[in-house]
């Protein structure tokens, strides 16, 4: 959530077509992720159950389950963000500027759909199997050692501006989506391995 807020006010430097846009791009994008977000907390509770009954059949159902559904949620978010930006931020505003601003920051929001559905989904299989750190330590490398100075240097330094912000964001997500799944299938071979 930091991650996000300090790019809304980083964005706060340039013009308001892009302010006005970097908050709908952050409005939709969060509406976007309540569904992972509900999925990845409902499957914390599931994969816990079976890891308390020691059901380890029942941890990898609820884990595929979950990321399956997270997959298909993201899918048709990010499809609908790439092929009908217009559409999406006509239900917003009217103000050509904005709309094509808009246009720019929601393709990275498209982009990162499947990376932020994976990775919120795979931090709730682990705090489901009692493992917290490795998600902190991800999401602090994903998002304030590459994601966040890489967009200041893409937004300040490079004339991508705003863009170059929601470019870092994405790469952060896809880092931290890439390190919870390396985590997630260590941790499912330790099980499998006591089971």
């Amino acid at each position: 959530i930091m991650a996000f807020c300090s790019v809304a006010l980083f964005v706060g430097r340039f013009t308001e077509e892009q302010i006005a846009a970097n908050n709908l791009a952050l409005n939709i994008g969060s509406l976007a992720f309540m569904i992972p977000l509900s999925i990845s907390s409902a499957v914390a509770v599931k994969v816990g159950h079976a890891y308390g009954e020691r059901s380890f059949h029942l941890i990898r159902i609820f884990a595929q389950m979950s990321l399956l559904a997270s997959f298909v949620f993201t899918l048709l978010m990010g499809l609908g963000f790439y092929l009908f930006p217009h559409a999406v931020l006509s239900f917003y505003t009217e103000d050509a500027a904005v709309i094509e601003w808009g246009k720019r920051l929601l393709f990275w929001v498209a982009c990162f759909q499947l990376f932020d559905g994976a990775q919120v989904t795979l931090g709730g299989i682990l705090r489901g199997l009692s493992v917290t750190r490795p998600s902190s330590i991800a999401i602090f490398v994903g998002y304030w050692i590459i994601g966040i100075p890489l967009g200041y240097y893409l937004g300040f330094h490079t004339d991508l501006q705003a863009q170059g912000f929601w470019i870092g964001l994405a790469i952060s997500l896809a880092f931290v989506a890439v390190a919870l799944s390396v985590v997630v299938r260590n941790q499912f071979r330790t099980l499998m391995g006591e089971n």
